[in-house]
């Protein structure tokens, strides 16, 4: 019987890679962020796992088209940021830990279609003050949020280096 290297020990972690957007538009009182509303209870910006020998920045652009309808063609992607953040929550007696990596897009587009993802109940655009502030008990995505709006402000506060270790950008094998 052979045993999966990723449950070695009865605490260890199961180890998702996932990736998504931290998205903004401009308004006249600063930058607002796109922040989904899921079912459970939690705001986070729209993300989703990683499928078998995907790109994190092709699940990223998929996964954000599924839970808000936004294209591609309506993005712009800024090209000097990538951020991550990891989380660990259990699923019945299956610990997980999730690695995101989150990239940063503009868009001038107000509407967005929560209605083909399966998770979204609800969505809103906020001021960096009132978004910090949905990540109340969320620190690693105040920190995310944090670099997002430093690196939009053009501050030098934002350093690319990870707060953790980031899995391979290409998930299944290939790196």
């Amino acid at each position: 019987m052979s045993e999966n290297p990723k449950h070695t020990n009865r605490g260890s972690y199961k180890r998702i890679p996932s990736a998504g957007f931290i998205i903004y538009r401009q308004t006249k009182d600063g930058p607002k962020f796109l922040i989904i509303y899921h079912r459970g209870g939690y705001w986070n910006f729209p993300k989703g796992r990683i499928e078998h020998l995907e790109h994190s920045i092709e699940t990223a652009l998929r996964e954000l088209e599924e839970e808000t309808g936004l294209k591609p063609t309506e993005l712009k992607v800024r090209e000097n940021f990538k951020t991550h953040e990891s989380f660990k929550f259990t699923v019945g007696k299956e610990k997980i830990q999730k690695i995101v990596t989150l990239y940063l897009a503009e868009t001038h587009k107000k509407g967005i279609d929560i209605s083909k993802g399966d998770k979204e109940e609800g969505f809103g655009w906020f001021l960096y003050r009132d978004a910090r502030k949905l990540f109340a008990n969320y620190k690693e995505s105040q920190a995310v949020l944090r670099k997002a709006y430093s690196f939009i402000q053009g501050g030098s506060r934002y350093q690319k280096k990870p707060s953790v270790k980031p899995l391979p950008q290409r998930f299944g094998g290939r790196a």
